[in-house]
């Protein structure tokens, strides 16, 4: 007799695997290139529903029912330990492909296979509850390889509804209905994220849709202010973000401080002390290495009388509510206007070679 749990999927296992995957083949920025994956494991090859019609002289709606799925499927050869993936590109949704993907690779990661002895994983290997916790839990790696919820978090829910489901399917390259599976399953997909699984993903590229006009800085949705100059914003459109998007927009990243999560320098800026310890201070200087608003009745602030919210690493002003951060009042960083003068003056300075037209 089978287990209990053994019947129902493994969220858990099936976040974590998809994270350790992206590790894996270290990725830095969405959306995923999920080819990319294929190519770098040497025991998995893929394959269209049409090309596999082809080559074995069928219909589209033969391979369907071989395979019992009108999506994908995953076929095993047990002798060379070499897979398949098979996917239905006559559907005409590429977004919807990538998934697709994305799930079959899914019963890979996770080992299904390693719990029926057939060569392609379908619904007649497995008890209708068994198959359904299988199927449960390749949906929930796909969704966090493709979207991770991180990443998700990252996207400003003062869009409205349709610029919101918009955003997180152009964000992560999925279908209308993998992005409603992302909404829907976020809250849950959230209580298996650790915190330093939120700083792994802190590192990553997302794409920017809007910026500053007055400093081309492009992290400020969700903000009332500008972080680096501290103009306050205006709410952009739905139409106005799709233009940007499609478009393009020059935008400039601002150096800043690495800190923790708690806004607090990894490394003391001023005596490169390592170890900061405990509190805001720098043990070593005492020089106050947290990057904080400057406004102790700032909207977003802790209120513990001393300062505001808690602020990015690059931040010179408080997004909540354009008062000075700690980190531009202590000038342990530059002002926006004397970096982006800096950077401008790189960009006009032309290459020595080009000058001197080296031969070599």
């Amino acid at each position: 007799m089978k287990r209990r749990s053994e019947l129902y999927a493994d969220y858990t296992k099936a976040v974590i695997t998809s994270i350790e995957v992206l590790k894996k083949y270290r990725f830095n920025k969405v959306p995923i290139d999920i080819h990319y994956i294929i190519k770098q494991t040497s025991n998995i090859k893929l394959c269209e529903y049409s090309r596999y019609a082809n080559n074995v002289g069928c219909s589209i709606e033969e391979v369907i029912e071989f395979f019992q799925s009108d999506l994908g499927a995953i076929s095993r050869d047990p002798d060379n330990n070499r897979y398949v993936i098979f996917y239905n590109d006559t559907i005409g949704n590429p977004a919807l492909d990538r998934f697709t993907i994305a799930h079959e690779l899914g019963h890979y990661f996770l080992g299904h296979f390693d719990l029926i002895t057939e060569k392609v994983l379908r619904r007649g290997g497995f008890s209708a509850k068994k198959y359904k916790a299988i199927e449960n839990e390749a949906n929930a790696f796909a969704r966090n390889l493709l979207a991770p919820v991180p990443l998700y978090n990252k996207i400003p829910l003062t869009l409205s509804t349709t610029s919101y489901i918009w955003r997180v399917m152009d964000t992560f390259d999925i279908s209308f209905e993998a992005a409603g599976a992302r909404i829907n399953f976020a809250i849950l997909d959230n209580y298996r994220i650790t915190d330093e699984d939120i700083e792994y993903f802190n590192t990553y590229k997302m794409p920017y849709y809007t910026c500053c006009e007055q400093c081309k800085n492009p992290e400020i949705e969700g903000s009332n202010y500008c972080s680096i100059c501290g103009a306050q914003l205006i709410d952009d459109f739905f139409v106005q973000e799709i233009i940007l998007k499609q478009e393009g927009k020059d935008y400039m990243i601002y150096s800043g401080i690495e800190v923790n999560k708690y806004s607090k320098a990894k490394v003391c800026p001023v005596c490169e002390n390592e170890e900061p310890e405990y509190g805001e201070y720098c043990s070593i200087c005492g020089t106050h290495i947290t990057n904080r608003c400057t406004n102790p009745r700032c909207i977003n602030g802790p209120d513990d009388g001393l300062f505001g919210a808690f602020l990015p690493g690059n931040a010179r002003y408080c997004s909540y509510c354009g008062s000075k951060s700690t980190f531009l009042q202590n000038e342990l960083l530059k002002p926006w206007q004397e970096e982006k003068f800096e950077r401008e003056v790189e960009e006009e300075i032309p290459d020595v070679d080009e000058i001197f037209d080296v031969p070599f």
